[in-house]
């Protein structure tokens, strides 16, 4: 068990501890903190990630702003655990046929030095509840597809 931002998240549960943190002031843009397992790897350079691909291949679309531009198929091979989650949220949600202006992530690490920590923001959503769901269903699909082995 770790402690970590006044809650404690127990390594051999699951992949991910979620938590709804609201709207920003504008109401358009909807934050969760999420905390990576630290039995899990960081990042995906070791995973295989093309069994996420094969059940969800609108994922291939997917497009990344980190300043590259790239495609997230070609991103998810070197990047962050967590941003997997934030794709396959917002490609459930595109699934879901839940009435949205549009829907676009990102993933942050909000404290410097610790790398279990992220802030992930989604855009243009219409309830906290209905993404707090789609991304425990996220969370639910990773750990069968590409994490299993860790927990």
């Amino acid at each position: 068990m770790s402690e970590d931002s006044g809650f404690c998240i127990d390594s051999t549960l699951s992949a991910f501890y979620i938590i709804p943190r609201g709207f920003d002031l504008q109401g358009d843009c909807a934050s969760f903190d999420v905390h990576l397992n630290s039995r899990l790897p960081r990042t995906t350079h070791d995973l295989d990630v093309d069994p996420l691909f094969e059940h969800y291949p609108n994922l291939r679309r997917h497009r990344c702003h980190c300043g590259k531009h790239r495609s997230f198929y070609d991103e998810a091979r070197q990047t962050e655990v967590v941003h997997l989650l934030e794709h396959l949220a917002v490609e459930l949600l595109a699934q879901s046929g839940i009435p949205r202006s549009k829907a676009a992530g990102q993933t942050g690490i909000p404290r410097h030095g610790d790398a279990t920590y992220y802030r992930l923001r989604f855009y243009g959503l219409v309830s906290l509840e209905q993404m707090d769901m789609l991304l425990h269903e996220a969370s639910g699909i990773l750990e069968k597809l590409l994490l299993a082995e860790y927990l």
